[in-house]
C-alpha cells in the first residue's frame, strides 16, 4: 500500500512539473516597463496591419508608447517564437515598409514600430532582466 501511494505521489509530482510552461508572461514584461517609469497604453488596432497579424495562432497585445507602438507576442515555447519570426520575416516585413526593431527573449517576440529617426527606448536593456 505504501508503495502504491509513493508511486502515485511521484506521478502527480511528475505531471505537475511537465505541465508548467516555460518562459516569460505578459505581466512580467509590463512590470519591467512600469519599474522603469515607461508608460504603455494598450490599444486596439483595426484593419489590416502587418505587425498585428496572428503568428502561429498567437495574436499580439498592442501597446502605444507616445507615437510608437509595441506588438508583443507571447508563445508557448522559445522554439515556436523563433520559427514564427522566420516565417513572418520571409512573408511580410522583409519589404521594409516601416521602421521597426525586433526583440526576442525566450518565448517572447516584440516588434517596436517607431517613427522617423531612432527608437526612444532600448527594449533590449529592459528585457535583459527577465
Amino acid at each position: 500500500m505504501k508503495r502504491t501511494i509513493l508511486l502515485f505521489s511521484f506521478l502527480v509530482l511528475l505531471g505537475a512539473c511537465s505541465n508548467s510552461k516555460e518562459g516569460i508572461n505578459l505581466v512580467q514584461i509590463l512590470n519591467v516597463f512600469e519599474e522603469n517609469d515607461i508608460k504603455l497604453e494598450e490599444v486596439k488596432v483595426t484593419g489590416i496591419k502587418c505587425f498585428g497579424n496572428k503568428l502561429n495562432k498567437v495574436k499580439p497585445t498592442i501597446y502605444s508608447l507616445n507615437d510608437d507602438q509595441l506588438y508583443i507576442y507571447i508563445f508557448d515555447t522559445s522554439e515556436k517564437q523563433e520559427e514564427r519570426w522566420k516565417d513572418f520575416y520571409n512573408s511580410t516585413i522583409s519589404s521594409n515598409l516601416v521602421s521597426y526593431k525586433r526583440y526576442e527573449n525566450e518565448n517572447v517576440l516584440i516588434f517596436y514600430m517607431y517613427g522617423n529617426g531612432e527608437p526612444t527606448i532600448d527594449i533590449d536593456k529592459l528585457l535583459h532582466v527577465l
